[in-house]
């Protein structure tokens, strides 16, 4: 910024000029009438007090602007952003020092200097256009660039300007602000890398699991023939030669046919979860309420002799496959038939609430329930909470739910207390840290077919 002269020097260089022009012009002005001496004199001595005193004003007033330029020119210079001023052709007229850092040349070398030398050469087309854009709408516009310092390292860098200093009605200038956006730019691009690590993960899990798939399918087909026929052989010998066998014997074929029917039960249920890998959703709008009142139908035989006491709310029309949906609330309804048994008046509800901030659907018991430290192995293939002398099953059920649940875009969990009741949710549509956690859960539970179709003597 240029330094001001003091105002002693700028009043005294205006009165050696004052009188050299009255002295050219002495004789344009009027001579002044006879007047008293006396009383002139007064006069002159009043004018000068009060010439005094707007010299007195004129001096604050001229320390006051000096002030306030000063500190302007500070914010100026010392901005968080870069300032630059350009004419129409783009040469630097005006640059703040913050300019100066960014682009790493003095204030003296940047003036008169093209800008665009600064702009990534395949860049220099966005900056002309927006140039064009700044005179065409004469509004604020912005743009991100790629620029260069005088060093040659690059730096990523957001423009915002506006056209000024009109003459004739049409701008001479540019007045841009130019802030470093590298950091930004940076985290941009290492979230666009992240998500696709994220996205190539979810389709290796996809890939991976549609090999389990393969493969547990392979595997059920393979032995569901040989169990049938030890269960059958197992039949006949218990027939034909169990009285001459001892007591010991009959009870070795015993556990020998209850095994491959259990065994035959699991295959036959791991054949079904497989499928379910290979099959889409049939989706269409579908009541709830319906297809809950025809899977309590089916379950009846299953509640004879009970007191239980039904509460099935009001549930939405969903976009859904409804037979699958059948199964899922034939796996649940069942459970909840199942582990209320003990209970002389159970309670078994359904209905649709709000759960962590989102609308679901839940099935809902006063029985058992489980200990949540446990929750993580909920919906693993052959996964049990429970001894099988205490509630049979063969542990693929809630596999099941989890898989035609997450088919549907969405999410399945439950939560319980021991003694106390379980209450499982489902939701349709869920995000992406949703899917990447399902993700992460199903590939920590593949199930060990060996240890469950082969389990060591003593093992529940």
């Amino acid at each position: 910024m240029k330094k001001t002269k003091s105002p002693s020097k700028t009043f005294a260089r205006l009165r050696r000029k004052a009188e050299a022009t009255f002295l050219k012009k002495k004789d344009d002005f009027p001579q002044p009438p006879a007047r008293d001496p006396a009383k002139l004199i007064h006069e002159l001595q009043v004018a000068q007090i009060e010439l005094q005193m707007q010299n007195d004003e004129l001096r604050r007033a001229q320390g006051e602007i000096e002030t306030s330029r000063d500190r302007y020119a500070d914010l100026y210079d010392f901005a968080p952003v870069g300032y630059l001023t350009l004419d129409l052709r783009g040469l630097i007229l005006e640059v703040n020092l913050t300019s100066t850092e960014l682009l790493g040349e003095s204030r003296s070398a940047l003036l008169k200097t093209p800008f665009h030398r600064f702009i990534d050469p395949n860049q220099r087309p966005a900056f002309h256009l927006f140039c064009r854009q700044l005179v065409q709408t004469r509004a604020r516009q912005s743009c991100e660039l790629k620029l260069a310092r005088k060093d040659g390292s690059p730096f990523y860098a957001r423009l915002e300007g506006v056209a000024g200093s009109y003459a004739a009605g049409s701008p001479t200038q540019y007045r841009l602000s130019l802030s470093d956006i590298t950091q930004h730019k940076q985290s941009e691009e290492e979230i666009t890398k992240l998500n696709k690590a994220l996205a190539d993960h979810a389709a290796a899990m996809e890939a991976a699991n549609r090999e389990l798939d393969a493969f547990s399918y392979s595997i059920a087909h393979d032995l569901k023939v040989p169990l049938g026929r030890i269960e059958r052989l197992a039949e006949i010998v218990m027939e034909d030669f169990g009285a001459t066998l001892t007591a010991e014997g009959n009870d070795c074929l015993r556990r020998v046919v209850d095994s491959s029917a259990r065994l035959e039960k699991m295959v036959e249920n791991l054949l079904g979860f497989a499928r379910l890998g290979r099959k889409s959703p049939a989706k269409r709008a579908t009541e709830l309420n319906p297809l809950v009142e025809e899977v309590l139908d089916q379950l009846k035989p299953e509640t004879e002799g009970r007191n239980i006491r039904w509460e099935v709310g009001p549930l939405p029309e969903v976009d859904c496959d409804p037979n699958l949906m059948k199964v899922v609330f034939t796996n649940l309804l069942s459970n909840a038939i199942k582990y209320t048994r003990t209970r002389e008046h159970a309670v078994i509800q359904v209905g649709e609430g709000d759960r962590r901030g989102r609308r679901v659907i839940f099935v809902r018991d006063n029985g058992v329930g489980f200990d949540m430290k446990q929750a993580d192995r909920l919906f693993g293939v052959f996964q049990r909470l429970h001894a099988m002398d205490e509630f049979e099953g063969t542990g693929v059920g809630l596999a099941t739910v989890q898989r035609i649940i997450h088919k549907h875009g969405g999410r399945v969990w439950g939560e319980a207390e021991p003694d106390k009741g379980a209450s499982f949710y489902f939701a349709f549509g869920c995000s992406q840290t949703d899917r990447t956690e399902r993700y992460a859960e199903s590939a920590g539970k593949r199930p060990d077919l060996r240890a469950q179709l082969f389990p060591r003597a003593g093992a529940t």
